[in-house]
């Protein structure tokens, strides 16, 4: 049996996904016939939408057509890198050779981890691999080493999270070292290396591409510095029927509210909080001795929205533990099911990145979780009260599900809850998971793959659900990729500067069934609830464009109403001051534009006052420095269109509206930030006709501190209308950093062009 063959029985592929891996499989072949195998494929899907289901039938399509080793990069995170180990030996079967006709003979699975980088691989001949890398200095080196000896192999190299990690450029506007390395693993192969006779196939594999597509194109590079990494070709992946999404949320937000159609069970889903709730819970100081805690008469408060929310999760839980039936689910192998509970859901507290956070988090959820244990003992009818609350919340949700199923009530949950709150299963329900946790997955990967010990628990989950509740407290571990089943209650608070980081927070999208949402609940602050939305609608515009243009995206349309970029401006290419030409400088020339002189003076007048306004400081005729936003700049650049006299359509060099646009690209991934220049003397070069900088006024003039060096610089200068006349006028001069030319503003969403 192939490879690919095994594992769409084994992980049950429908035919959305079958189709969806063959399209892939397809184009990488197209490339290799044409030889343009290097150029990176894309496969572009809605955050945990089955991206690794696909690009792992992908790999086996690829291992039964000749590849000899498929290499899987992965984000630098060690529960992440769990999770894609888990889920390669699980679709391969590789945990229990009773059940799996792939032998370890046919196929080896190596995971370079942190802990142990080194290559466990023997020969290639007549075996197959799968490299799994934490994209890593100490790994990277390892994985180049050994694809220095496989230049006459056909490689795959998948780069999961492709957007993260693989792009990066440092403060001297260079590729940092691990994108640098990809380049050079890229470059062994494809004809680059003369001693090459082998293939790499390059795949990437993201929820949020913004990052990907404003790369610079090969076309702009040279290929001597590194190779594009900008996708020729994007395919999107269709979501499943059981896909809880953005836009199941948000189109449904309203229903409740603002429609007379019957409210979907979504409707129920979101749920604000208060900042000041929040607070309290996430402080480093214990609860123990807070009033929130304590309440009236030594009971927990209830009103308090964190409390109310976790006694939600622990109320949602029975609810669904009640609902399903002691069988343990057929997707899970004989060797977990003993530890495998009927039904076991997540929770997850997302309120920081700081790991002293995490410890104070879990130890006010602890306090929180052993007074409701108490309360089973001293005070069930308060504690009942309560529960009988959350069930009568839960009842309009379950009831939208239109499938008959009754609310159990207090008397048939109350003793499961009783149960999950004693004492000893308090602690072990409470999952920490940062940076501090060490996993040293080689030794398991020795384990499951050499000796196929069934002692080892290990499923396709993430995590493997031991316990029935489960509350996950972490930070930058819940950024990107990692999944929780059966995750049912979220509480989040998180301040984010860009669309991808904040797509890529969304850890309650994914596989829902309908049962779970009805009793899902989503908690976050309004303001961050409305940014979500927000940033959904732009997200579903630069699908839709990737849609309409076949995966051949080439020019990103932004709604210029929009405040936030795509991605972080360190994973933009953004040439410093010695890289920028002439044509990089974007002015008009005065050779060109006439001045009117009509009504110079009064207007210069207006736009002094106007940059006195902004820098804070008298400018008089002294040179300053000052930090200015996009829209604080506009009105001005409109000022001094306004004495600019010429054919606007026979001069193509000078357009106030395209200068603006540059200022907003270079602000939009700035955090809307330009440096100002004022420059109230600036002598001219009329030698030649065309605009240039005087030699004693070189580029290096304009450098400015380094914390603030991928901003924008727009140099506003007052120069001699002509060469004779003393009168002056203000003239801008744009040195933008950011370099895209694939970005483009509209002024109505894109759908609706």
């Amino acid at each position: 049996m192939s490879f690919f063959n095994f594992i769409k029985n084994r992980c049950k592929y429908d035919e959305q996904v079958i189709s969806t891996v063959n399209e892939v499989f397809d184009t990488i072949q197209l490339k290799e016939q044409n030889n343009r195998i290097e150029e990176p494929l894309a496969i572009v899907g809605q955050v945990q939408s089955g991206k690794t289901n696909t690009f792992l039938g992908v790999a086996a399509k690829c291992l039964d057509h000749s590849y000899d080793m498929v290499v899987l990069l992965t984000k630098s995170n060690n529960v992440l890198a769990e999770q894609t180990f888990k889920r390669v030996v699980h679709h391969f079967s590789l945990c229990d050779s009773l059940y799996s006709p792939i032998g370890s003979k046919q196929l080896k699975v190596h995971f370079m981890g942190k802990l142990n980088p080194q290559w466990q691989g023997t020969s290639l001949n007549n075996t197959k691999h799968i490299l799994i890398v934490l994209k890593e200095r100490a790994n990277c080196e390892a994985l180049l080493s050994v694809l220095s000896s496989c230049r006459d192999k056909k490689i795959l190299l998948i780069d999961d999270e492709a957007d993260y990690g693989s792009l990066s450029y440092n403060d001297d506007h260079l590729p940092t070292l691990i994108m640098q390395m990809i380049t050079m693993a890229r470059s062994f192969f494809n004809g680059r290396d003369p001693g090459s006779q082998g293939i790499l196939a390059y795949l990437q594999v993201t929820a949020t591409p913004g990052a990907l597509l404003f790369q610079r194109p090969a076309s702009d590079l040279d290929q001597s510095e590194y190779i594009s990494c900008q996708p020729s070709h994007i395919i999107l992946l269709p979501t499943h029927k059981n896909y809880f999404g953005g836009d199941e949320l948000f189109s449904s937000s309203t229903a409740l509210s603002e429609t007379d159609d019957p409210p979907k069970v979504e409707s129920f889903i979101y749920k604000a909080i208060q900042k000041s709730s929040i607070q309290e819970f996430k402080s480093k100081h214990p609860m123990q001795d807070k009033e929130t805690l304590h309440g009236m008469k030594g009971m927990l408060n209830f009103q308090d929205q964190v409390i109310k929310a976790i006694l939600s999760y622990i109320v949602a839980t029975a609810i669904r533990s009640f609902e399903s039936n002691s069988e343990v689910p057929s997707s899970v192998p004989e060797y977990a099911q003993p530890f495998k509970p009927s039904y076991a859901s997540s929770c997850l507290i997302h309120l920081s990145n700081q790991q002293a956070d995490h410890q104070a988090q879990a130890l006010n959820l602890k306090a929180i979780l052993e007074k409701l244990s108490q309360q089973t003992l001293n005070n069930e009818v308060e504690l009942k009260a309560a529960i009988e609350l959350q069930l009568t919340e839960f009842s309009d949700s379950i009831q939208a599900r239109n499938d008959q199923c009754k609310l159990p009530n207090i008397k048939s949950i109350y003793p499961i809850i009783k149960e999950w709150l004693t004492p000893a299963s308090i602690d072990a329900c409470i999952i920490i998971v940062n940076s501090d946790q060490q996993l040293d997955l080689s030794v398991e990967a020795q384990q499951l793959i050499e000796h196929r010990t069934s002692k080892v628990h290990l499923y396709k989950d993430t995590f493997c659900l031991e316990k029935t509740l489960n509350f996950f407290i972490g930070g930058e571990v819940f950024t990107r990729g990692v999944t929780l089943n059966h995750l049912l209650t979220t509480i989040y608070d998180r301040e984010t500067s860009d669309i991808d980081t904040t797509v890529q927070h969304a850890r309650w999208y994914g596989n829902r069934s309908l049962q779970d949402r009805s009793v899902m609940r989503l908690l976050m602050p309004e303001a961050i609830y409305k940014k979500h939305k927000l940033i959904h609608k732009m997200n579903q515009n630069l699908f839709k464009q990737i849609e309409l243009t076949s995966g051949k995206l080439e020019c990103v349309a932004v709604h210029q109403g929009d405040s936030l970029p795509y991605t972080n401006n360190a994973r933009l290419h953004q040439p410093s001051f010695d890289q920028i030409s002439g044509q990089k400088i974007y002015v008009p020339s005065p050779h060109q534009v006439e001045i009117s002189t009509k009504h110079l003076q009064e207007t210069m007048q207006i736009i002094e006052e106007q940059l006195t306004a902004v820098a804070g400081l008298n400018l008089l005729n002294q040179e300053a420095k000052f930090q200015a936003t996009y829209h604080q700049i506009d009105s001005i650049i409109d000022l001094i269109d306004s004495y600019l006299d010429f054919d606007r359509n026979q001069l193509k060099i000078w357009n106030h509206e395209v200068l603006k646009s540059h200022i907003l690209v270079g602000t939009k991934f700035c955090r809307d930030k330009l440096q100002v220049i004022y420059e109230p003397n600036l002598q001219l070069d009329f030698k030649n006709k065309s605009y240039y900088l005087s030699p004693s006024k070189s580029l290096s003039r304009y450098s400015y501190d380094s914390d603030r060096s991928q901003i924008p610089v727009l140099v506003l200068a007052k120069i001699n209308i002509n060469q004779t006349s003393h009168l002056k006028a203000y003239w801008p001069l744009l040195i933008s950093p950011i370099h895209i030319n694939n970005y483009k503003f509209i002024h109505t969403d894109f759908a609706g062009e």
